[in-house]
């Protein structure tokens, strides 16, 4: 019992963080492009639990579908935190100074898009290497 309500605590909060990153990057694009959307809590809360939902699913089901329900949330979770992490500084700059410019979110949003199309892009081209580095005087094996 007390470790199901450990786990229930420990999905709340990370639900509770993921929410919170989410709102920090619709708020400011929601503010600057004039975007009027009265269930936005709604739809950042189900993306919010979508990777819950696609690890759940990738653990209990094997099939095609999971993989990619996984890949996709996974991946959105990639872009959102590049998103956050752009917005995070627009906002603090935002907060002192109080400007405002669409060219400069805009660009902002643009730079974690290129970068998140290029992590995609280089995550699925991956390539190993073997190095063996002789060490002298090391016992072999037995």
């Amino acid at each position: 019992m007390l470790a199901r309500m450990a786990f229930v605590f420990f999905v709340t909060v990370i639900w509770s963080i993921l929410f919170f990153v989410h709102s920090i990057v619709y708020i400011p694009v929601a503010r600057v492009f004039d975007i009027s959307f009265p269930q936005w809590y709604l739809v950042i809360g189900i993306l919010s639990g979508t990777y819950f939902l696609a690890s759940v699913a990738v653990r209990k089901f094997t099939s095609v579908i999971a993989d990619w329900f996984y890949f996709v949330s996974a991946s959105w979770l990639g872009v959102i935190f590049l998103m956050f992490s752009v917005m995070l500084v627009y906002e603090i700059v935002h907060v002192f100074t109080g400007y405002d410019s669409r060219l400069v979110l805009g660009s902002l949003l643009s730079l974690a898009c290129i970068a998140s199309i290029y992590a995609l892009i280089q995550g699925r081209n991956l390539t190993t290497h073997e190095h063996v580095v002789p060490i002298r005087n090391l016992m072999k094996p037995m």
